[in-house]
């Protein structure tokens, strides 16, 4: 009776070392030997050792790549609570989430540092920025580190069939703010800051931050319209003042309304692809089913209108020398420049007397000097619309002149 209680309890202690074996996956090293003949891998089926050591020896580069990918910040699994925390000045302000799509440019970090300074001074805001391209940039990831301001920069190429005006990178910001922020508790509010523009800092806390729904108000220098702005009658919009197609639904700028998040959460509105080209704001907020007589008009009150953002443009050239000496600046690379939008209408130089900028392929006479009819000048046009390195262009200039001189 003894032996076969102990041969059950035996039986027994064998099947629960071999079933908690089975069940484990974090044996960093099993060591077998077939002369041990007390040894459980004896009883186990084959193969099951093998399957073993193939998931610890996948687990443990898996566990190494996802602390790396986390210490780097590629990706953040923090909730968007614990990431706020650290930030909010004023619990009782309503958050301003900030999207902001950009793209390589030589003017590009000259217009990011100008919005980073006005961000700066406004308190409670979260930038998401994103990069058309399929990477980031060293530099814009610096000047972020560097602002202190709370926000995630991340990358998504314009898919084929998009317009490349932002929209896809709007839309990714989106959709990332609504799998971040749907359990925050408390109110926010999105505004699209495109990164070429001027804002004044009273913009946040004196129009954005105060929205519920949507909020609209006036913006300057908007396409061929001094000012693009609502028109507001007893604090209701009644029409646009706009100049062009002021009969739209919304005739606003992109820069000139702001979504509260609640909204954005319920309908999951975004600017679609068969939006017509020139309204994607429209488009964006027709999804919301809030008309326009219901929608919050800013910078009106107390016969005061106030423009607190403005369309600029920082002129793109191409500059004559290209060497960034060391200093880490943001530059394009031979094709991209040539791909440039605006390397086609570089300045052309015109000879002998003076590099003057002229129109394109357009050949100016210069007759000779009375005192000498017998020395004619002869000028060479640079068309623009040649592709040539820029440097060469310069140095076949610098040649015309030099054998000039000569004769």
């Amino acid at each position: 009776m003894e032996d076969t209680e102990s041969t059950s309890l035996t039986s027994t202690k064998k099947s629960t070392l071999s079933a908690n074996w089975a069940r484990s996956t974090s044996y960093s090293h099993i060591h077998s030997s077939e002369n041990e003949t007390d040894s459980p891998l004896k009883e186990r089926p084959k193969g099951v050792k093998w399957r073993c050591c193939s998931l610890t020896s996948l687990q443990i580069p898996l566990t190494i790549t996802c602390l790396i990918l986390i210490a780097i910040g590629v990706f953040n699994v923090s909730r968007p609570t614990e990431i706020l925390k650290r930030y909010q000045k004023d619990g009782d302000q309503p958050l301003i989430i900030i999207i902001t799509p950009t793209y390589k440019r030589i003017t590009r970090m000259a217009d990011m540092l100008r919005c980073a300074q006005t961000l700066m001074l406004v308190d409670n805001v979260f930038w998401v920025v994103v990069e058309d391209g399929l990477r980031l940039s060293t530099q814009i990831q610096s000047l972020l580190v560097n602002s202190n301001i709370p926000h995630h920069y991340m990358f998504a190429k314009t898919e084929d069939g998009w317009p490349k005006k932002g929209w896809w990178q709007r839309n990714v910001a989106l959709d990332w703010v609504v799998e971040r922020f749907s359990i925050y508790e408390k109110h926010a509010v999105i505004y699209f800051m495109d990164d070429d523009n001027a804002y004044d800092h009273r913009l946040f806390d004196k129009y954005i931050r105060k929205v519920k729904n949507i909020g609209i108000w006036a913006v300057g220098l908007v396409g061929d319209s001094l000012v693009e702005a609502p028109h507001v009658e007893n604090g209701v919009i009644t029409k646009w003042n706009a100049f062009y197609y002021p009969t739209r639904e919304y005739a606003v700028d992109m820069a000139g309304f702001a979504i509260g998040l609640p909204l954005i959460l319920r309908t999951r509105a975004r600017i679609l692809r068969q939006c017509p080209a020139k309204v994607p704001e429209t488009c964006l907020i027709r999804q919301l089913g809030i008309p326009k007589e219901e929608a919050e008009a800013f910078g009106w009150m107390n016969g005061q209108k106030e423009i607190l953002v403005w369309h600029v443009k920082t002129i793109e050239r191409v500059p004559r020398g290209i060497n960034p000496f060391g200093y880490d600046v943001e530059t394009l690379n031979a094709k991209e420049w040539q791909e440039h939008r605006n390397y086609s209408r570089r300045p052309v130089k015109v000879l002998p007397t003076k590099v003057n900028p002229i129109k394109s392929n357009v050949t100016k006479t210069i007759k000779p000097k009375p005192t000498n009819p017998s020395t004619t000048t002869i000028q060479k046009v640079i068309p623009v619309n040649d592709v040539r390195n820029y440097t060469a262009l310069i140095d076949e200039v610098e040649e015309m002149e030099k054998s000039k001189n000569s004769t």
